[in-house]
């Protein structure tokens, strides 16, 4: 259960760092154009657990 938490936890701050280099100005944001949909995606399956 512990792990589970702190995987959680994990997907969650993973999540907010790929939003917050998806709205910084980047040169290379092009290569990382879907950080957007995979940090949410990773916030909701971190809420999930």
């Amino acid at each position: 259960m512990m792990f589970g938490r702190a995987l959680g936890i994990a997907m969650i701050v993973s999540g907010c760092i790929r939003l917050a280099g998806d709205f910084s100005k980047d040169l290379f944001r092009l290569a990382f154009r879907y950080n957007l949909e995979f940090g949410i995606l990773l916030i909701a399956l971190g809420e999930i657990e």
